[in-house]
Parts: structure tokens; C-alpha cells; sequence
């Protein structure tokens, strides 16, 4: 599936059966696997069970508040280590569920008693997808898997000196006093990751001097939709301008979802037809959003 413009989301669908087998391990060991995953104090993105939700866990964060939440945890720190583990779900190591759950000398020593949750676990991911031990289901609510296992990054992460910090899925974020503290803490960070099998993501690991911009300078721009024919120009305009300036954010996505809802008169419907075909040859992660829209 399109992600960019040059990059692609690859899908694929998990053996039934054996996904049936992983969900009822992790609905029968449900009490334990919370109390495990609840157990980290960085953590944003612990699932809950939400009344009248689509989706069987729920999120009390969502990507939107980490903005807020860097302002509130920033206060007099001077430096944010900003990271995130590269290819996360794709590249999780099965073996390593039961080091984060037993311990990895537990695990190891037990690699083959299936009285272990965390053995039952890693061959039901295994069976779901043929054998391979890279990897877990992107999507599905077992896909809490991958928070089960940062929550035991989480307990070795809370040994590094910071002043706070907190995590969103796979994405770091640790404020410090000096630039060695920082500097430092990425050091013992990565030693971390690496213990189960991870990799630090090179192309998005930062140390930034606060104060920063919290978003991108595209997001309040595009925030509020036009309201009239001459707007929409000048809307479509910005989105293609901010497109050029920021190729590797979805900005294109973001400026459509925005006049999605939007009321269209007659003199506006060849120009927004004109945009959402340009989009369609131009952006392929768009082309959903842009075809429900031409519908």
C-alpha cells in the first residue's frame, strides 16, 4: 500500500487459525499481561478496554496530545532526546517476548515449556505467519504485543538520569538539564534496545535545544479550511507549496482531510475535482481519502 511517494506499506494477512490461538492466549492471560504492560510510568500508550468502542483496546492518548505533553514534561529542562525504534513492529524479534515477560535468563533457560506465557505467545506469532520469528501482526488488537515488550524497555529505560520523560508506541522522548546528559543517556538508550534484538532509528533520533517548534510550521497553516471559492485556491495552493517544502510528512493527506467535510457549491466542484485527480497522480498514500471524496 502506498505509504509516500516513494516508500510502500506492505499488508498481509496472518494464518486465521492460528491468530484465533494467539488472541486466545493473550484473552486468557489477559489479568497478567495488563498488570505487566500497566506496570511502566513513561508510558502513553497502555491499552484500555473503552465502553462503546470500535476496537476491542483502546488508547487514552492519542498522537495529537504529544505536543501538549512535550510543553508539560519540558519545564526547565533544557535538551530533548527525541527517538524512536527503527521498523519497530516489522523487525521485533519473537524470541524476545518472552525475555521482556520472564527475563532473558528465565526465558533462555525455559525455551521450550509451554507452561510459559511468554513461550505460548511467541509460537502463536510464529505459527500465524509461517515460521518466521521477525516480526509481529501490524494492526489487530494483539498487536498490544509490542506495548507488552516496551514496557519492559521501560522499566531499563527508567534507570537512565533524566529530568522526565514519556513514550508514545515506539517513539522516545527524555529531557535533560546539559547536552552530555543527552548525549549520554542515547548511549545507554540504544545499549538497551539492542538487548532485545532492536534498532535505534538513525534518521529520526535528535537532540534538540528547547524551546522548539512542537509541530511543523504546515500543520497551523493548513489548520483552518477555506470557506469560500477564492479560498480554496489559495488552500490548494498552500497544500502543494508545503508538499514541496516537507516531502517526507503527509502533508497532501493532512490538507485533504481538512475540506473532506466541506461544503462544495457548483463553482467549486471543477477546481476540487481538478485538485483531487492531481492528487490521485501525484500522492498515492492519498488516493483512498481522494476517491472517497470524488464518490
Amino acid at each position: 500500500m502506498p505509504k509516500g511517494k516513494m516508500t510502500r506499506r506492505v499488508l498481509s494477512i496472518p494464518n486465521p487459525l492460528h491468530h484465533i490461538k494467539l488472541c486466545k492466549v493473550l484473552d486468557d492471560e489477559w489479568s497478567y499481561l495488563r498488570e505487566q504492560i500497566s506496570s511502566s510510568q513513561i508510558s502513553l500508550t497502555i491499552p484500555s478496554i473503552r465502553a462503546r468502542s470500535l476496537r476491542a483496546l483502546s488508547r487514552k492518548f492519542s498522537f495529537k496530545d504529544i505536543s501538549e505533553k512535550i510543553i508539560t514534561s519540558s519545564t526547565s529542562s533544557r535538551y530533548l532526546l527525541r527517538t524512536d525504534i527503527s521498523r519497530y513492529y516489522s523487525t521485533i524479534y519473537t524470541h524476545s517476548i518472552p525475555w521482556a515477560i520472564h527475563s532473558k535468563p528465565v526465558a533462555k533457560a525455559h525455551k521450550r515449556d509451554m507452561t510459559y506465557i511468554g513461550n505460548r505467545i511467541d509460537n502463536a506469532i510464529q505459527s500465524s505467519q509461517d515460521g518466521q520469528t521477525n516480526g509481529i501482526p501490524v494492526g489487530p488488537d494483539s498487536s498490544l504485543i509490542s506495548e507488552l515488550l516496551c514496557s519492559a524497555i521501560d522499566k531499563e529505560v527508567t534507570n537512565i538520569q533524566y529530568k522526565s520523560a514519556f513514550r508514545y508506541i515506539d517513539d522516545y522522548f527524555l529531557f535533560f538539564d546539559s547536552l552530555s546528559d543527552a548525549e549520554k543517556a542515547f548511549s545507554e538508550l540504544h545499549k538497551i534496545i539492542r538487548g532485545y534484538e532492536l534498532e535505534l532509528n538513525p534518521y529520526k533520533t535528535k537532540i534538540i535545544k528547547l524551546p522548539e517548534l512542537l509541530e511543523p510550521q504546515w500543520v497551523s497553516s493548513l489548520d483552518s479550511p477555506p470557506r469560500n471559492a477564492r479560498g480554496l485556491l489559495s488552500y490548494i495552493s498552500k497544500i502543494f507549496e508545503y508538499s514541496k517544502m516537507f516531502p517526507e510528512d503527509e502533508v497532501i493527506k493532512y490538507g485533504l482531510s481538512k475540506i473532506k467535510d466541506m461544503r462544495i457549491g457548483e463553482s467549486q466542484k471543477d477546481i476540487l475535482v481538478s485538485f483531487l485527480l492531481n492528487v490521485i497522480m501525484h500522492e498515492p498514500s492519498a488516493i483512498p481519502l481522494a476517491s472517497e471524496m470524488l464518490s
